[in-house]
């Protein structure tokens, strides 16, 4: 299981109904990628900022998303509403 735990930078004010809206949309386009598993909307307890917490069955599955024409349309929707980019980061599943 490949695991990808994207933390997005604070939401330009007013634009946190647009950016759960995004987030909707783009997990029903992720969904049609081979290799989907889920991916899930957090935010930090304390009242922070957002997560997304991205599953797939292989980093190979993952990577044909990164290069598909989908994630530059995504992108590009989502920077309007943020004050910065997102920090990804990856895993891979070792034991569970």
């Amino acid at each position: 299981m490949f695991i990808a735990i994207a933390q997005f930078p604070k939401i330009n004010e007013g634009k946190e109904t647009k950016f759960l809206e995004w987030f909707a949309w783009s997990n029903e386009e992720f969904s049609q990628f081979k290799g989907f598993v889920r991916r899930r909307l957090l935010k930090s307890q304390g009242g922070g900022n957002y997560a997304a917490l991205i599953e797939f069955e292989t980093f190979e599955d993952f990577k044909v998303v990164g290069g598909s024409p989908f994630h530059a349309v995504s992108a590009k929707r989502v920077a309007q509403l943020l004050d910065g980019n997102p920090v990804p980061a990856s895993y891979v599943e070792v034991m569970g």
